[in-house]
């Protein structure tokens, strides 16, 4: 028979010849806890997989943030460096670099060959614009001239040093959004979908509609583009859209209802499906049928629950694009998933 002492040996040398594999699992679940109800584990990945395209958002913005003051950093340090080797200080480097080249001939080749031909501009409450004549605009480009000088030394300086940059922006998350109502249109055989989850009361969405028909238009050979619906709230114009659909014609719909100078009523709408030449009488049916509404809301409530919170929202590949308004931005990342597939 076993003693006590023995027994518990026993299990301590159990304990630790566990798999160590197991041992961090445990340990990530329990810092994964976040909060608990009656001893009912929150965990964070689950607040998180509510909140990602906005937790994106953020970390994208604190790139920027980062990426912008490194590189005042850099310049910083760079000055600095140089202004030891002349045993300066800064300002005493940079009252050297601009002296001599502030010259009222030189002052008037730079605003020739730059924004400033003849005006100036200065934030204040708003902004400003004052005539380089003038004693407060001529100061202006004064200062905006002394920055290019200081910029372009600084930029000839980045060339003698060795710069490695390891600051990244953040992965993009994969959010894999399954059984929604989506349309198509473009090339259906398509690896690479370029997603719009948009709403037609949006004013932003109706802004950037031809922006993303151009994307559409340079790209329709190539990509599959889709179009869902997102909003707080089943609007007229989404059911429209899919009455529409029932006949074949979402995209005729969709592309007439962005292009109408206001947000169509109910009265519009119904015109714009007779010019449509669609069946009307359908139409109106379809159109007063709760079960299209609740198909919607049910889009609606599955993008939420995907973390989606804004419009609009693209992702290409189901991967979000931080800014959905950028047309360089989204072309980059664009180009960079047909290449992959070509």
């Amino acid at each position: 028979m076993k003693t006590p002492f023995l027994i518990l040996l026993a299990t301590t040398l159990f304990l630790f010849s566990c798999n160590s594999y197991n041992r961090n699992q445990i340990q990530e679940v329990s810092q994964n806890i976040i909060a608990s109800i009656d001893s009912i584990p929150i965990l964070c990945d689950s607040i998180d997989n509510l909140v990602r395209q906005e937790l994106y958002d953020e970390l994208c913005r604190i790139y920027l943030i980062r990426k912008v003051t490194l590189e005042q950093v850099i310049k910083d340090r760079i000055l600095q460096m140089e202004a030891k080797k002349f045993n300066y200080t800064v300002d005493e480097l940079k009252t050297s670099l601009f002296k001599n080249r502030i010259t009222e001939a030189n002052l008037k080749m730079f605003s020739g060959k730059t924004n400033y031909p003849g005006k100036v501009s200065e934030l204040r409450e708003t902004l400003v614009f004052h005539d380089i004549k003038s004693a407060r605009g001529h100061d202006l480009l004064v200062v905006k001239y002394k920055e290019y000088i200081l910029n372009q030394y600084i930029d000839s300086l980045k060339k003698t040093h060795q710069i490695t940059i390891s600051l990244k922006p953040p992965k993009s998350p994969t959010i894999k959004l399954d059984n929604l109502v989506v349309h198509y249109k473009g090339n259906l055989n398509s690896a690479v979908t370029f997603l719009t989850i948009t709403d037609f009361d949006c004013h932003m969405c109706r802004e950037h509609n031809a922006f993303f028909e151009k994307l559409y238009s340079d790209y329709k050979g190539k990509v599959r583009f889709g179009f869902t619906h997102y909003s707080s709230y089943v609007s007229n114009s989404a059911i429209a859209s899919e009455c529409a659909s029932n006949q074949g014609k979402f995209w005729e719909m969709h592309d007439s209802i962005f292009n109408a100078k206001l947000i169509p009523d109910s009265v519009s709408l119904f015109r714009i499906a007779k010019n449509l030449k669609l069946n009307m009488n359908t139409f109106g049916n379809d159109y007063k049928n709760k079960t299209l509404s609740e198909k919607i809301m049910d889009n609606l409530l599955k993008l939420e629950s995907a973390g989606i919170y804004g419009t609009p929202t693209i992702m290409i590949n189901n991967q979000l694009v931080f800014n959905s308004t950028s047309l360089d931005e989204i072309e980059k990342m664009l180009k960079e998933e047909i290449e992959k597939v070509d």
